[in-house]
């Protein structure tokens, strides 16, 4: 046989042997909770072996850092994502990939519409209809307050889990003076924001 031949035949052996001893790469990861609110930080933790470089795809972006960490848009809304992860070897011929599945929740606050004593006290209340309408939901207010209740309090007009933003409101106010019925409003708008509770008199 001649040389050349055997140094080309050497050249594909050693080829062959250096790309059959890179390892299958195998993907894995953790992240430091399942469930999301909108606006908080994936932190990833790259668990796999063999593996030398990295794709992640989330929400239809791709990060290649090692442990990456994904910032969630605070306008995200209830929904469950695929978080993709693919090891590839360092000769880039081998693969692997996992995935797992997160459950991202909407960032919500609350709202809660009260009347002062100061406008109608519990007896006069009994001849009043105060409703309040948020972004198409509709409350009433049945009970007045000396000062500002807590959030959520009885007899106010409360909305919870509205997801943070900016919405309209209306009061309609129905006052019953002997069967003569006025009808008033006042309306607005109103900034909801993430983990806030917005404890609101009416005619403040």
């Amino acid at each position: 046989m001649k040389l050349s031949n055997l140094l080309t035949l050497a050249g594909i052996i050693g080829v062959f042997t250096f790309s059959s001893c890179t390892k299958q790469p195998t993907a894995n990861f953790t992240t430091d909770k399942d469930t999301y609110t909108a606006g908080e930080t994936i932190k990833c933790t790259n668990t796999s072996t063999n593996g030398t470089t990295y794709l992640w795809t989330f929400d239809s972006k791709t990060y290649t850092e090692k442990d990456p960490s994904i910032v969630i848009p605070a306008s995200a809304n209830d929904q469950t994502v695929s978080l993709k992860l693919i090891a590839t070897s360092k000769n880039g011929k081998k693969t692997d990939e996992t995935s797992k599945s997160i459950t991202i929740k909407a960032a919500t606050g609350g709202a809660t519409y009260w009347v002062s004593e100061s406008h109608y006290n519990n007896t006069n209340m009994q001849n009043v209809q105060i409703k309040v309408t948020l972004n198409g939901v509709e409350k009433m207010i049945t009970t007045p307050y000396a000062t500002a209740p807590p959030c959520n309090a009885a007899g106010c007009a409360n909305f919870t889990d509205v997801k943070a933003g900016t919405y309209p409101y209306q009061v309609e106010i129905k006052e019953d003076d002997g069967g003569v019925i006025t009808t008033f409003t006042v309306s607005g708008n109103v900034t909801i924001s993430a983990g806030i509770c917005h404890v609101l008199e009416i005619f403040d």
